[in-house]
């Protein structure tokens, strides 16, 4: 989650593991008093067009799962007398 504050909004971004933005919502100030809440004339920050495109950052391929803990399970093992 990614957060862009803004004294009149603030943006919270959903963004997965691979860097892809998923959701975008914008919230804005309510009064303290229950009373309606008050849209800021201008543009909203949520008003960017979402992205669908995967970032341009080259991808590693993924690891092979369980690969991690087996390699650290052979660790302790070797560490044992």
């Amino acid at each position: 989650m990614d957060l862009t504050l803004k004294k009149e909004e603030i943006m919270i971004e959903a963004i997965s593991h691979g860097g892809q933005l998923r959701s975008r919502t914008c919230v804005h100030q309510r009064p303290r008093d229950g009373g309606r809440v008050k849209v800021p004339d201008g543009p909203s920050m949520c008003d960017q067009v979402l992205s669908t495109e995967p970032p341009d950052t080259p991808t590693s391929p993924a690891p092979t799962p369980g690969t991690a803990v087996e390699q650290q399970q052979q660790q302790q093992q070797q560490q044992l007398p």
